[in-house]
């Protein structure tokens, strides 16, 4: 008897999860909880089917690891990941389905299992002042925070000769234990500094509003003391906490990877270099650029009486590069839609504007990023072949996602892929948003149903 006939994704799916199995009995139980499906009928009609077709990735699974068919599993986690392994490019982020389904059956429960043994969470000190405002910012579970160790242990664990599930898991634990040991998890030294950084760019109000809720400088005090002392009610401080806890999230960004998970300090120490030598590159510039700018009025032989027509602050690109567009005085829609189109330095920005054109930016946002670049003395000109079109944000569209009352996963993934406002969204496809990781079919329903009671839909290009 032939078995039933699924799509083609679902069967792929059915048999990567067969062919990356840390045991017979685990794919067996989720082929059946998942798709209905015996064992016996993906081991053999939705096999030969496959072969039919002749998909490279299953191919490949099929002729390689055959007595350790969990190493399949750490090569696709590699692949899809994007991390160095052999024969990466037969993994693309269109197997995004696939890789959620061995999320569920194989990456997910080792994370989780890992983090309950180890009692991960119990180790976060959440009565220390930073510990207990990022706790606020953002709470992660226990195996989003075991995650890039997980990272560590396929990379090492991948190509290691009779290393099957029990083994990796070992070593999982293992490190896990030991990075607890070197206080990884401890908002402390260099994580410190990060976290205050980021509190230091908050607006001054907001960063007083931190401060004094979580005792960040002397003591803790209560919200009936700050509302008191600001002369406003406790609704409208809680307003403050939360826009202000939202605006250093954003600010992070990235840096969660740091504050949240098992980094270790020369992580986060390479990363404070990094930011210390941009910090000593402008340093150095502000210093020279008076005698730099004299010098080139000279040789364009502008005479002293007409240099003040010159831009004091006019500043060369291969100078600027480094300088991320977040500097900018832009409002938070433009910084987002940058953001979402991956434009984060000002080079990026200037020869990305005939691209961001034609992506639909609202010509307000437009005309406010030229007169940005303008104010650093960068023309924009001869960079736009025509103005851009009239798609100006209506006020609706400013609002945040959060208003639209949808599930905290979906609210979680969106934040993670720097959608934050309803103009972000609905720029978005169905298939921009299940290219976002760990969102899926039910995520796209929900966001769907919630735009469509406000009269709003996805995009539609293609």
């Amino acid at each position: 008897m032939s078995a039933r006939r699924c799509s083609d994704n679902d069967e792929k799916a059915m048999a990567i999860v067969y062919l990356c199995r840390g045991s017979l009995e685990t794919a067996k139980q989720y082929l059946r909880n998942t798709w209905d499906m015996g064992l016996d009928s993906v081991h053999g009609p939705v096999m030969h089917r496959l072969r039919d077709r002749h998909d490279p990735l299953v191919e490949f699974y099929i002729k390689s690891n055959k007595k350790n068919r969990f190493a399949n599993a750490l090569h696709f986690y590699l692949a899809f990941n994007r991390m160095p392994v052999e024969n990466r490019e037969l993994v693309t982020r269109s197997d995004f389905e696939v890789y959620s389904h061995l999320e569920k059956a194989l990456y997910q429960p080792i994370m989780e299992r890992v983090a309950k043994i180890t009692s991960i969470q119990s180790y976060q000190d959440v009565t220390d002042p930073l510990e207990s405002m990022f706790e606020d910012v953002k709470r992660p579970n226990p195996a989003q925070i075991i995650a890039p160790v997980f990272s560590w242990a396929a990379s090492v664990a991948y190509g290691t000769e009779k290393l099957d599930q029990a083994g990796f898991s070992s070593l999982l634990e293992h490190e896990v234990r030991r990075r607890i040991k070197l206080g990884c998890l401890s908002i402390s030294g260099l994580k410190a500094e990060i976290v205050n950084e980021h509190l230091s760019r908050l607006p001054a109000r907001e960063q007083h509003v931190l401060k004094s809720i979580y005792g960040l400088e002397d003591r803790a005090r209560t919200f009936t003391e700050i509302a008191k002392e600001l002369d406003i009610n406790r609704i409208r401080l809680g307003q403050l906490r939360d826009k202000a806890l939202h605006n250093l999230n954003r600010s992070i960004g990235g840096l969660v990877f740091y504050i949240t998970t098992l980094s270790t300090k020369e992580e986060i120490n390479t990363y404070m270099n990094q930011e210390k030598e941009k910090r000593e590159k402008a340093e150095w510039y502000d210093r020279l650029w008076p005698e730099i700018r004299i010098r080139i009025l000279d040789q364009l032989g502008i005479k002293p009486k007409d240099r003040h027509l010159v831009p004091k602050h006019a500043q060369s690109l291969d100078v600027l590069h480094d300088k991320n567009v977040l500097d900018l005085s832009l409002s938070v829609g433009t910084r987002n839609y940058l953001r979402q189109h991956n434009i984060q330095t000002l080079r990026d920005l200037y020869f990305g504007l005939g691209e961001l054109r034609d992506s639909g930016i609202g010509k307000t946002s437009y005309t406010e990023i030229k007169k940005a670049l303008e104010n650093l003395g960068i023309s924009a000109e001869g960079k736009e072949k025509e103005q851009p079109p009239v798609d100006e944000t209506e006020a609706p569209l400013n609002e945040e996602v959060s208003t639209l009352g949808l599930s905290t996963r979906a609210e979680n993934c969106l934040s993670d892929a720097h959608v934050f406002i309803l103009a972000d969204l609905v720029r978005k496809t169905e298939s921009d948003l299940l290219d976002i990781r760990a969102f899926g079919r039910t995520c796209l329903r929900d966001v769907k149903r919630k735009l469509a009671d406000r009269g709003l839909s996805l995009s539609d290009r293609t």
